[in-house]
């Protein structure tokens, strides 16, 4: 097994984490890797020492585009079968591409594999597992009816299948929703497999890319109208079609387009006529926008079938 594997860090003003994540990369258990580090703009020569201590990192310099772009370029100048993405304030468990690639490979008709993680604080204390809270065995095989739920996989904990990711385009620009957008795109053809091991650290932190609170959910909209477009969402089961597309219906009427709520309630309805979420949400409307908003702002949205 000595199949090349590209290890991908995009990366932004954080060169003491990035130098982490590079060396977490570096010193794998499994031999045959490339690493290329997206600078996607950072100050001038802030990374020069560090990339200094990594001679044989491919590095790339390019204008401020986004961590979807970044990642892009980084899969266009990037040479392996298969392909782990790293971002800069995040690591890998020394054995990590190993186990995943070997996972892969024992599953052929599987396009990507994911594990676990830990948890930890901005100084790397480990905290808890990223999956704790989700029932064993972990998902496998068709995600997409899940997935398109919450995306409860980060982007560190899976390796993919270079085909899988140039047959779905690689990742989108909507700020905030690439990663998952790329999954369910991913997941609409192909399956999954699971590792039941943390391979990974996913660091929590208060520089951890956020974004302001209307514009997170005007990128949402625009991604849950392009999953309910999709054929793939057409062959749900209607009861899970139904809520879906009533919960898309609510963040519409709370921060989009008024008529395309109207207009998913009424998808709702025609999936599944006896339903009463649909009916409950048109009566909830009545005390106007501003009462959804403050219900999303406060509560959130629930209806997820897993999360942390």
């Amino acid at each position: 097994m000595n199949d090349l594997v590209s290890v991908i860090i995009p990366t932004f003003n954080r060169p003491k984490w990035l130098e982490e994540a590079i060396g977490s990369a570096t010193f794998q258990t499994y031999p045959s890797i490339e690493i290329i580090v997206v600078d996607d703009g950072s100050q001038k020569q802030i990374n020069q020492q560090v990339l200094e201590k990594f001679t044989k990192v491919k590095y790339i310099y390019q204008k401020n585009s986004g961590l979807g772009a970044a990642r892009n370029t980084g899969l266009a100048k990037s040479q392996g079968k298969f392909v782990q993405f790293l971002d800069d304030d995040d690591w890998l468990a020394t054995n990590a591409i190993q186990i995943k690639l070997a996972g892969l490979l024992s599953n052929p008709d599987a396009g990507v594999v994911y594990s676990d993680l830990y948890l930890t604080n901005e100084n790397g204390k480990v905290l808890s597992k990223s999956f704790d809270r989700i029932p064993r065995p972990l998902p496998s095989g068709d995600l997409y009816p899940i997935i398109i739920e919450r995306n409860f996989i980060p982007v560190h904990a899976l390796i993919w299948k270079r085909e899988v990711l140039e047959k779905v385009g690689g990742f989108g620009k909507r700020s905030g929703y690439e990663d998952w957008d790329c999954l369910v795109r991913a997941a609409e053809f192909c399956t999954f497999s699971a590792v039941d091991l943390p391979l990974g650290y996913y660091r929590k932190h208060k520089l951890t890319m956020s974004h302001g609170f209307e514009a997170m959910y005007q990128n949402k909209l625009f991604f849950q109208t392009q999953i309910s477009e999709s054929e793939r969402f057409g062959l749900l089961p209607s009861g899970q079609r139904t809520r879906l597309l009533t919960r898309f219906a609510f963040l519409q009427w709370a921060f989009g387009d008024p008529q395309k709520a109207h207009d998913f309630l009424a998808k709702a309805h025609q999936g599944e006529p006896s339903a009463i979420l649909p009916t409950l949400l048109r009566a909830f409307m009545l005390f106007g926008r501003s009462a959804a908003k403050w219900v999303v702002k406060t509560r959130g949205i629930v209806w997820q079938k897993i999360g942390r």
